[in-house]
This record gives C-alpha cells, structure tokens and sequence, in this order.
C-alpha cells in the first residue's frame, strides 16, 4: 500500500497517470481514461517545447554548423561562438613586425584577448622544404631550392582561424633558431634582429583563394584570405616571405576585416624663385 502523499500525487505523474490508463482499460472497457491520457500528453508537450528551446539555444550558438562538411574533428561539430558586440574583427599587421624581448606579450594573443578572447598558437611543421615558384621568386632564390620553413596553425577559442608559412632563405635561416623545431623565445623577428636581418621596408599582397587540399580540414570555409608579406632589408634584399592563409569570418556574424594605415612623406620645401 502506498503512503498517503504517494496516493496523492501519483495520478498526476507519468508513471501513475500511465498506470490508472491501463486499468481503465483492462478493468473498466476504456471508461475515464480521458484524464490519465491528458496528463500523459502533457508531459509530452512540455518535452517536446524543452527540446524545441534547447534545439534554438544550439543553433544560435553554432550557425550553419551542420552545413558543414563532417571531418572527425571535434572543432567543427562545435563551431565557433557569436562575439558580442563586434561586427567585425579588425587586423593590422604593425603589432607582429616588431622585435619583442621574451618577456613581452605574443601580439596574436593580446590582439584576441582584447576581443575577450583566447588566441593561440603552435608549430606544426618546421624543416627544410622547397617552397611554391611564387616564394622562391619573391625571397629570390632559385626554383626548386629548398628553404627553411615555418609552419603555424593560429586559433581563436581552439578554433582554427589561419594556417602561417614562414619561408627563409638556407643561406640565412639553416643551423640557427629559425630552423629548430621549437618555438623561437621573443619571435622569429627577434630572431632575424639578431643574426642582423631587420626590415627597411614590407611588400604585402592580398588574394582570395580556396582552401589547399590538404588544409581542408583544418579551414573549413573555403575561399579563404591569403596575405602574402616579404620583408627586405636595407639593401633591399629580401629574408622572409610569410604566407597566411586566413579565414574570412572569425566568428559567426564577425567578418576579419584587414587594416592599412600609410603616412604621406612632406612635400620638399620650393627653393627660393621658384614659388
């Protein structure tokens, strides 16, 4: 027998209401089941509504994710989550063509954290390879040449967000810090500050592309920014040619938008006569 608080309350839980259905049936030919049923759908349409607002919740946070091609990794089924408050994700290339002591900031780090976000990166590839005719001919050395590359994967909340090449020449980068598998203490400009390589001057060209094959499961969303950037010394002679290949969006509804600022040089002062 059933305590006094159980008998009171049990017709109107799913289990109870369940059973008071099927004695009306199997007893009583179907009579007063009208009242067990509506209870029972009841529960059923709160589910269903529980479930409809957790299906919104999802959706807003992961836009168009199913639309995704599926690969196994665990980044795409997730997605990427809504910035509030920005409409756009605004880069500029000044901050990363510095030399930094050990000791500072990594600038991609403090450029997310201003967003509230975390910005990370890691090596994954570093060795001696023959990079693409382009870069050969920008860093000007012979086609078919192997040079020292740098490979990165850069990510925002563990989202992948942009693949870095780093080529440099053999005759510069080979044997030094540049070519170690490990990451460089203070950055690979510090690095080239030090073997006497600092930059006059950077020659940037941006392009979209689709995503490499063999990147495809790592930039998802494809065509993709690439920027290209060759650094060159005071004779003019190029050392580095980085090649980024950058996602359009850096979150859902927050497109990457690239940023330039340049400074007219003054005008010569007019000799005196020729005013």
């Amino acid at each position: 027998m059933p305590p006094p608080f159980r008998r009171a309350v049990g017709g109107f839980l799913p289990p109870g209401a369940g059973t008071d259905a099927v004695r009306s049936v199997s007893h009583f030919g179907g009579a007063q089941t009208g009242c067990p049923m509506l209870i029972t759908g009841g529960y059923v349409l709160v589910g269903l509504a529980l479930r409809l607002v957790l299906w919104a919740t999802e959706a807003e946070a992961e836009p168009a994710a199913d639309a995704r091609p599926s690969s196994g990794h665990s980044w795409r089924r997730v997605g990427r989550a809504r910035i509030d408050g920005m409409s756009e994700w605004v880069s500029s290339s000044q901050s990363y063509l510095s030399p930094r002591d050990a000791a500072s900031p990594d600038p991609w780090q403090q450029e997310a954290a201003g967003a509230g976000r975390v910005g990370a990166h890691r090596l994954i590839l570093v060795g001696m390879h023959v990079p693409p005719a382009r870069v050969s001919g920008l860093l000007g050395i012979a086609e078919g040449t192997a040079a020292v590359l740098r490979r990165r994967l850069v990510t925002l909340d563990g989202v992948p967000v942009e693949v870095s090449d780093s080529w440099y020449p053999a005759a510069i980068a080979e044997g030094t810090a540049l070519a170690a598998d490990r990451p460089v203490e203070g950055g690979a400009v510090r690095a080239l500050a030090e073997l006497g390589h600092v930059a006059a001057r950077h020659v940037e060209e941006v392009a979209v592309v689709d995503t490499p094959a063999e990147l495809g499961d790592v930039l998802v969303d494809s065509p993709v920014i690439e920027l290209t950037r060759t650094s060159y010394s005071a004779g003019d002679v190029p050392f580095e040619t980085a090649v980024m290949l950058m996602s359009r969006d850096m979150a859902p509804d927050v497109p990457r938008r690239l940023r330039y600022e340049f400074r007219t040089p003054p005008e010569p002062p007019t000799p005196p006569g020729q005013a």
